[in-house]
């Protein structure tokens, strides 16, 4: 969890102003070698991003980007990321 908060934060800092014309590509880190279960992953990345920012104005740590993509190669790995973030498959570009 500290490794994808740090991702996170960093790409924050370098987003520009309001997070316009910013993307944030992620893909599942410590999946391969590590072995770690995809599903933990994407439910970590969930709670990160969708985690308060700025609680008065009531934006989350995803909001410093324009998108947030994540990158695997196949449907049923992208519908496990889908689940996590609660989206609906037809959002999806």
């Amino acid at each position: 969890e500290k490794k994808l908060r740090s991702i996170v934060a960093s790409a924050q800092v370098n987003a520009n102003g309001n997070g316009s014309n910013t993307y944030l590509l992620l893909g599942p880190i410590g999946c391969g070698a590590f072995k770690n279960d995809l599903q933990q992953i994407a439910k970590l990345w969930a709670k990160i991003l969708l985690e308060p920012l700025n609680e008065q104005l009531g934006s989350k740590q995803k909001d410093c980007f324009e998108e947030v993509l994540f990158v695997r190669g196949t449907t049923e790995k992208l519908k496990v990321f889908q689940d996590a973030f609660q989206l609906n498959s037809t959002k999806r570009p």
